[in-house]
């Protein structure tokens, strides 16, 4: 019962912070390629 209570919060937490993860990694991709182009 206890694991079934972590896994519902782990699961919030990851579906919570993918949105801000996949927003930071994508515009962390394009500013590699902007400094890239700038070279």
């Amino acid at each position: 019962m206890l694991y079934a209570g972590i896994a519902i919060i782990i699961t919030g937490i990851v579906s919570a912070l993918s949105p801000i993860l996949r927003e930071w990694y994508a515009h962390r991709k394009r500013k590699e390629r902007e400094g890239r182009d700038r070279h």
